[in-house]
């Protein structure tokens, strides 16, 4: 699993860059902040837990620098109370498809509607996923005890697309690849969109790392279209694409990795502000 080394400088960043956007988008645009504690958070083995700095601090510490304005979505206490179950991969650095739902409880709470109850989802799962811990190390001992993604499908009626093209939520291609984590949307792309058969006429724009992968199906009860963006690939100005859009909230969902280092900071800035996110 990995560690994860609180950066207090980059942590101020990566809120400062969403102060930016929001006062960028303007009032009549709701903006969340969702930031995901990794696996090592939550594990029994105190020896090793005490190689990674404390998550909760450095959620907190984010959440205290946002604007007012800004709702910080709980997702720690979502994952700390379920951390008995299978929330996380063995052998990959994500959370699962049940974590994710942990996650989508956390944000309704923050966006005020009622979640869908777990048992109201088609559930499938694939075996033997051997995740990317795995690819990394070749470790012979998580070989022995290799993943299962389970997959829960929401019932309602959905169509995908990826950059204007159409596509799978659930991408069977990657059962049989050694990335299955990539059955979640068909992995991390520039620009997707969801239109759901929930008419409400609600719009909202996700902003994401891959763990908002596995998060974003989840949105399809509550939302007519939700916009799937990774400033990992866009080049687009997300500002002006989701005034575009009509789009009425905003999420930022990434895990807490995302602010030991500057670089997503960076890119979001950059893409916030206008000038392109050079290869």
């Amino acid at each position: 699993m990995y560690l994860y080394h609180f950066n207090p400088e980059n942590s101020a960043k990566y809120a400062a860059v969403i102060n930016t956007f929001k006062e960028k988008a303007g009032p009549e645009i709701k903006v969340y902040s969702m930031l995901i504690p990794l696996q090592i958070e939550f594990i029994q083995n105190e020896k090793y837990k005490k190689l990674s700095s404390p998550q909760k601090y450095a959620i907190q510490y984010v959440y205290d620098k946002l604007s007012p304005d800004i709702n910080a979505v709980d997702v720690y206490s979502q994952l700390e109370t379920n951390a008995d179950k299978y929330i996380y991969f063995r052998t990959d650095n994500h959370w699962t498809d049940l974590g994710a739902y942990f996650g989508y409880v956390a944000f309704s709470e923050s966006a005020g509607f009622k979640p869908i109850p777990l048992d109201h989802f088609e559930l499938y799962k694939v075996e033997d996923y051997l995740g990317s811990l795995h690819r990394i190390t070749l470790n012979k001992v998580l070989e022995k005890k290799p993943d299962t993604v389970e997959v829960y499908k929401p019932e309602i009626s959905y169509e995908y697309s990826i950059n204007g093209d159409i596509a799978s939520l659930f991408n069977e291609y990657y059962e049989t690849q050694q990335n299955k984590y990539g059955i979640f949307l068909g992995g991390d792309h520039a620009l997707g969109k969801i239109t759901t058969g929930t008419k409400n006429g609600k719009r909202i724009a996700v902003i994401k790392d891959s763990f908002g992968n596995a998060f974003c199906p989840f949105l399809t009860s509550h939302y007519e279209e939700v916009y799937v963006i990774d400033p990992r690939y866009i080049k687009t100005n997300i500002v002006d694409l989701i005034k575009n859009k009509c789009v009425q909230e905003v999420l930022f969902i990434n895990s807490v990795g995302s602010t030991e280092y500057s670089g997503i900071a960076k890119m979001l800035m950059e893409l916030t502000e206008g000038q392109e996110t050079p290869d």
